[in-house]
Parts: C-alpha cells; sequence; structure tokens
C-alpha cells in the first residue's frame, strides 16, 4: 500500500485551489495510490533546482511535485501543487 505524507506548503497550496482541480487532484492521488506508475500520471524526474524530485500531472496544467521516501517503502512526500511555477 503507498503512503502519501503532505508539507505544509502542499496543504496550503491546495487550499487555494478552485474546486474543480482540487477534484481533479483527489482523482489523481487515488490513482497515485492504486499505481504509482499509472502512465496517465505522466510521472517523470525533474532536473535543475529540483533534481531528485518528481513530479505527476494532476491535470494538463497542474502538477504534484513529490519525493519518494528514502527510509520507508512505498512512502512518498508530496511537496507542492500547482502550475508550472512551482519548479522554480
Amino acid at each position: 500500500m503507498v503512503r502519501i505524507l503532505y508539507t505544509k506548503a502542499f496543504l496550503s497550496q491546495f487550499k487555494k485551489l478552485p474546486e474543480s482541480i482540487k477534484q481533479d487532484t483527489r482523482i489523481a492521488i487515488e490513482k497515485f495510490r492504486k499505481d504509482p506508475k499509472d502512465k496517465s500520471l505522466k510521472g517523470h524526474r525533474l532536473g535543475g533546482i529540483l533534481k531528485g524530485s518528481l513530479a505527476i500531472s494532476v491535470n494538463h496544467k497542474t502538477r504534484i511535485v513529490f519525493e519518494e521516501e528514502v527510509k520507508e517503502k512505498n512512502t512518498f512526500n508530496f511537496l507542492k501543487i500547482g502550475n508550472h511555477d512551482i519548479y522554480k
């Protein structure tokens, strides 16, 4: 089973999203829980200042940036959510 931990930054950013994107996010997170490698999430590794982090797509514009927990298998830390500006 996949375990997801949420940072304060993620939760704060999530609260500010429109309700329709919150719903898309819930759907994406449920897909991720079932299969973190689900191709529809378009998971990919990040470079630059976020090197070592990964991202999945919620929809065409919204992304979730996360890291895999090193010490706990199948545990992921969701760091940020938003449009491509979160990559900065």
